[in-house]
């Protein structure tokens, strides 16, 4: 009985260590797309306050039953006397949009035509694949260190591993 819970400790202690290598892996692809997310110069640096010329949205409903609307937007800002114009699609909107409402326009200064209503916030998806990369090393890293200090816990992990394979 002994051998079997010693063998069972050592393979779990593999198991274990394969997943916190594995853990590191994907960890270091989610920070280095973190870091190139928060280093990217935005595109979208300059807004201003704009209208939406035209607004058809329809009513829907999810599998959840909560309702929502769908909203095909055009919209329009000047600048330095020029009126430009923009097409927005969107998807979920908690609030009916009205032709007429004012509306935030976030455009490229550089390119006063290329303009948006929601610019995708790199900074803020970067810190979040950051911080879920660090939380898969350190929680990989507890289990590991569970396994060689505590008697039992590399079985139970090899145990739990043979169980979810013999289930799924």
């Amino acid at each position: 009985m002994s051998n079997f819970i010693k063998t069972g400790n050592q393979v779990g202690r593999s198991i274990a260590l394969f997943r916190l290598i594995m853990a590191i892996l994907v960890a270091s692809s989610l920070c280095s797309s973190g870091v190139a997310l928060i280093a990217r110069k935005p595109k979208y640096t300059s807004n201003i306050e704009g209208v939406y010329e035209n607004v058809e949205c329809q009513k829907k409903t999810d599998e959840n039953g909560r309702r929502f609307y769908e909203c095909n937007l055009e919209y329009s800002y000047e600048i330095d006397g020029t009126r430009y114009t923009g097409i927005h699609n969107s998807k979920q909107s908690s609030v009916e949009l009205k032709t007429g409402e004012n509306v935030t326009i976030h455009y490229d200064p550089t390119n006063i035509e290329d303009s948006t209503i929601n610019p995708i916030p790199g900074k803020t998806i970067g810190f979040g694949l950051i911080s879920v990369g660090c939380c898969m090393i350190t929680v990989s890293f507890i289990v590991y260190q569970i396994t060689r200090k505590i008697k039992g816990a590399g079985t139970l992990v090899a145990g739990a591993a043979a169980y979810n394979l013999l289930t799924d």
